[in-house]
């Protein structure tokens, strides 16, 4: 079951894998980093209030659409920014 609030700070969808089922606690959106209290009850949201802690769990990787770092496999570089 997939769970879908969208962030309170920048409006970005969010969404939460199985293990965010019953869960109560702090996550981060990935877009904007604002740390969001959520809790959340059988996969239904109880509240979301944007938190002023600094700490909180990133959605799961499956969830989100962080980029990875890029290999170059013919000249054994990955992505380096220019020094």
């Amino acid at each position: 079951m997939r769970i879908k609030l969208n962030c309170i700070a920048c409006g970005h969808s969010i969404e939460l894998g199985d293990p965010y089922e019953d869960y109560e606690g702090k996550i981060r959106c990935w877009v904007c980093h604002a740390v969001l209290q959520v809790t959340l009850r059988e996969g239904q949201l109880r509240s979301l209030e944007r938190s002023t802690g600094t700490s909180a769990l990133q959605p799961d990787a499956g969830t989100s659409r962080a980029r990875s770092p890029t290999f170059d496999s013919a000249t054994n570089e990955g992505d380096q920014e220019a020094r």
